[in-house]
């Protein structure tokens, strides 16, 4: 609920106001085909696609979803960084370090290429160097395809940096959202009679999701995620049947959360009508 509420603050501006519990059917059947695919940008793509419909923007709405996560994600590589410092041994473990170097180096990239105001653009300028190969169709289906979604990206970072009624939402959703998932896991090893410090699920569950997240399992990542848990809990002390344990559940609240979704998907793929018309009918 809180990511598809800083999903909506995203979506908003000139796009017409979608009901919030109509976006929460888009973002549980997003849940849906995440559980089918190895990584979340099925589900992304889909949910996407339904609010594009409903505003009648597909650029609009995939940008939207692209800041939505794309902010979470910034977040978990800072929390890879510093997270660990609540327990500076942890730093000597190949599997907090590497990552925690790997997470710093994607930041720095990242701000580099914010230097570029056009990254699309001068991509597709470059592109442009292959005409006399033949490939000039190609590149000018790329260059039309890319204008209107470099626009849009530009329009959306431009907002989030200056528009302090979208900037401080989405700052403070996005931290309320780790909270709750700090919270979430603590929860999950007591349902098993097990008491893990905060302390420690703060700093290494970071690690833990950014390993979880490799698009190289299908099913949403099936074993990956169970595994990393296992793995990171046991440098905090945690024995590995709980640690499964607990993984396990998180997986099953994903499954229940999926098949919701595909409740949604059901009653919202035979309706094909656009937003203006749905607000009419309600």
């Amino acid at each position: 609920l809180v990511s598809c509420w800083k999903w909506r603050v995203l979506l908003g501006g000139e796009a017409p106001a979608i009901p919030f519990q109509r976006l929460v059917r888009f973002y549980l059947t997003g849940y849906y085909f995440t559980c089918l695919l190895p990584s979340n940008i099925g589900g992304d793509v889909v949910r996407s696609f339904y609010a594009g419909r409903d505003v009648g923007d597909q650029a609009r709405s995939g940008v939207s979803v692209f800041f939505e996560r794309f902010t979470g994600l910034i977040f978990l590589l800072m929390l890879v960084i510093a997270a660990p410092m609540l327990d500076p041994s942890l730093y000597r473990s190949p599997a907090i370090f590497i990552p925690a170097v790997g997470a710093l180096c994607l930041l720095i990239l990242l701000v580099l290429l914010s230097r570029f105001r056009q990254p699309l653009k001068s991509f597709s300028r470059l592109l442009g160097e292959d005409r006399a190969s033949g490939g000039a169709g190609l590149v000018d289906r790329f260059r039309r395809a890319t204008t209107g979604l470099s626009q849009k990206l530009k329009k959306g970072l431009h907002s989030l940096r200056r528009d302090p009624g979208v900037f401080w939402p989405v700052v403070l959703l996005t931290v309320g959202f780790y909270l709750l998932t700090w919270i979430n896991v603590y929860l999950s090893f007591r349902a098993f009679g097990v008491t893990v410090g905060l302390a420690g699920i703060v700093a290494v569950l970071p690690a833990a999701m950014m390993v979880a997240m490799m698009p190289v399992a299908p099913l949403a990542g099936l074993g990956l995620s169970e595994f990393s848990y296992v793995f990171y809990f046991g440098l905090v002390g945690v024995d590995s049947e709980v640690s499964l344990a607990m993984g396990l559940l998180l997986r099953a609240k994903l499954l229940l959360l999926g098949l919701l979704g595909l409740l949604c998907h059901v009653t919202l793929c035979g309706r094909v009508e656009r937003y203006d018309e749905f607000r009419a009918k309600s």
